[in-house]
């Protein structure tokens, strides 16, 4: 069974007197990986703090020999893992798919706007949970689709990659994307490798519905119609 490597990146601050303190009280990733630790889901976590730079290379940091036998999970600071047996999941998702996600589509358009669910709807596939309204105490599962099923792209806010695969084919994060497109991108890469890319059954909760209508996320998406308009 592969070992799990979590990696999150935050703005808030490391604290020198209780490190990731801030991170602990103040996201909604933080205090859920304290009981996939303390259960054995999770054997060892990264958590880029103060960060002001883009995804990829946050996330391209972890592309080494050093995690080759690792799973690697790539996570959003405003999601809550509920997997009590994650690492048993993540494992068994590995040996059909080499990077997993919670949701995504078999397709792929350059359809402006560009999102993987601006795609004809049986082609979606998964489920994630969010709060009806910001920081509300009620919640809705979106349901996409059937899963597991073996998608094309995949929505950034959790990514397992399986760093062995994904070093052997030579898979990175484009760093030209910064927070918006770099899943798009990059689950797209993997399959015109020959990779596969499938979601799974993980159950998520999401504190953010998108911000698509903003300059940076239309700039990131010219760069993305532009790489892939063949």
């Amino acid at each position: 069974m592969k070992k799990i490597l979590l990696v999150s990146a935050t703005k808030l601050p490391y604290e020198v007197t209780e490190p990731f303190s801030c991170f602990t009280k103040d996201t909604k990733l933080g205090p859920c990986l304290a009981i996939h630790e303390k259960v054995g889901n999770i054997d060892e976590v990264e958590i880029v703090t103060e960060n002001s730079n883009g995804l990829c290379e946050v996330y391209n940091r972890f592309f080494d020999k050093k995690w080759k036998d690792y799973i690697v999970v790539f996570v959003h600071d405003d999601v809550e893992i509920h997997s009590v047996d994650l690492k048993q999941r993540l494992n068994k998702a590995i040996e059909k798919y080499d990077i997993v996600g919670v949701a995504g589509s078999s397709s792929h358009s350059l359809k402006s706007p560009v999102l993987w669910h601006n795609s004809p709807r049986e082609q979606w596939s998964g489920a994630v949970e969010h709060p009806v309204v910001e920081d509300g105490d009620t919640y809705s599962t979106n349901y996409f689709g059937e899963y597991p099923k073996q998608v094309i792209t995949l929505d950034g806010l959790f990514l397992a990659v399986n760093m062995e695969k994904a070093l052997e084919h030579e898979l990175s994060f484009d760093e030209q994307f910064d927070f918006h497109f770099y899943d798009l991108d990059f689950s797209v890469s993997a399959s015109t490798k020959g990779m596969k890319c499938g979601t799974w059954n993980i159950p998520t909760t999401h504190y953010s519905h998108g911000n698509y209508d903003n300059p940076s996320w239309r700039e990131n998406e010219q760069k993305y119609i532009k790489k892939w308009k063949k």
